[in-house]
């Protein structure tokens, strides 16, 4: 793992200590796993499971007010919770795993994260066939969710409100621990996320807006070696070029070839799009995250802030001409920039073999999460924790969370392995809406 800057709790010390509002956690370094096994594995009966009146409040709730007061208890904590952090330190530490499959699990992880925002946004909203469906409740670009994402990557202009789908999709990065490197400050790496325009500026070149390098050339998304990924615009031009000539029946073979030579969308990638395959005016564009890509149809699924003024989902089929024109860039955020493996807490990590000491805290912690979550871990092969540790955790929040605010009218599935794009919209819906500025 190259050496990057880490995130500590006194780097988010401006976290709002508010617990009525809607919390401002950012990532934060684990406490070692000794001292959370010994915090979490003696929990009384009472605490057992913090979630369980989490969302006993929320399904009991009987008004608006009480309803939102439930939601943001449980955001707060649900910010505070995914991804965990013990289980995510000791992921990225392995060394026995490539950074490929580190990039693949942290792109998965994102999309869980951004699903949970997604349930419990439309859950204080009062449910995406309700009648306050704007998620900008406090005038433009501004709201409980929206405002949340712009402080979070500290986003230009958010005190009077600032277009948020890029913010919205940095601050579940930023979750995820991404940094750039120790000569850069949290602002200048936050503020890459103000818009897609920055954004693909920083996946080219490693640049800010302003032409500082904030990453060196060898690291950004797209370099040799690097497990990120970039999709330009001239490749998306290309693309477009031969769909406009080529039969619909034979435009998925066209795609699949396209994605022979270009790395093929995965869950947890960045997408930009504008008009044309270029940025519109003043550098305008819209970001999303790729949910699920189908190559048998060449088609995407996304989870995108400010769409329609609140996180939503659409389907692009890149066989449409009109879909392909939309597309600017791909960004893959590869694991080297989001660095938890660069002081290693947990020695056996490392080595692949678990001392006594570790092999009996492990199955203490299995035992405390098994008690408060459906899906008991199981140890690895070599007792170190998993992608389906990790993805599970929050899967498993997510289920429970799917479960009441279908169960309320609040989404459409209840199945949390569902896609929000169903959740939204049910299993038929193949809107593809169009774009504005995010």
């Amino acid at each position: 793992m190259r050496g990057r800057r880490r995130r500590t709790e006194q780097q988010n010390s401006d976290n709002d200590a508010n617990t009525n509002a809607v919390g401002n956690q950012g990532y934060q370094q684990p406490r070692g796993n000794a001292q959370r096994l010994e915090e979490v594995c003696t929990p009384s009966s009472e605490q057992n499971d913090e979630l369980a009146p989490l969302l006993e409040g929320l399904e009991n709730s009987s008004n608006a007010t009480q309803r939102r007061e439930a939601v943001v208890s449980l955001t707060n904590w649900c910010r505070d919770n995914l991804p965990d952090r013990t289980l995510l330190h000791g992921y990225m530490s392995r060394t026995d795993i490539t950074d490929e499959e580190k990039t693949q699990t942290m792109g998965q992880l994102a999309v869980e994260l951004a699903k949970n925002e997604f349930m419990v946004g439309w859950s204080y909203q009062g449910g995406v066939t309700g009648s306050s469906r704007n998620w900008e409740t406090r005038g433009s670009n501004r709201g409980e969710f929206p405002t949340y994402y712009q402080e979070q990557m500290r986003t230009h202009g958010a005190a009077n409100g600032a277009p948020w789908c890029t913010s919205f999709t940095g601050s579940i990065f930023d979750r995820l621990g991404f940094a750039f490197n120790e000569d850069t400050s949290e602002a200048q790496a936050k503020s890459i996320f103000w818009s897609g325009y920055r954004l693909t500026r920083w996946a080219k070149n490693g640049q800010s807006n302003s032409r500082k390098q904030l990453t060196p050339v060898t690291d950004i998304p797209g370099a040799e070696g690097s497990s990120g990924a970039l999709i330009e615009s001239a490749d998306w031009r290309r693309l477009r070029t031969l769909i406009d000539v080529t039969p619909a029946e034979e435009r998925l073979r066209v795609i699949q070839q396209f994605f022979e030579q270009q790395p093929t969308p995965q869950a947890g990638d960045i997408v930009v799009i504008g008009s044309n395959n270029t940025f519109r005016s003043n550098g305008r564009s819209h970001t999303m995250m790729i949910e699920n890509y189908n190559a048998a149809e060449g088609t995407f699924t996304t989870i995108e802030g400010n769409a329609d003024q609140a996180i939503g989902s659409r389907q692009i089929d890149l066989k449409i001409p009109s879909d392909a024109r939309k597309m600017v860039s791909l960004i893959r955020m590869g694991a080297e920039l989001m660095p938890h493996g660069d002081a290693v807490e947990n020695a056996a990590a490392q080595s692949g073999e678990a001392s006594p000491e570790m092999r009996q805290q492990e199955q203490q912690f299995i035992g405390w999460y098994s008690s408060i979550f459906a899906n008991p871990i199981e140890c690895g092969p070599q007792n170190v924790v998993t992608a389906e540790n990790l993805l599970g955790h929050a899967r498993s929040v997510n289920a429970r969370i799917a479960g009441v605010a279908h169960g309320k009218g609040w989404i459409q599935s209840g199945d949390a392995s569902d896609s929000a794009h169903t959740m939204q919209r049910g299993s038929n819906d193949t809107t593809r809406r169009n774009i504005h500025d995010g």
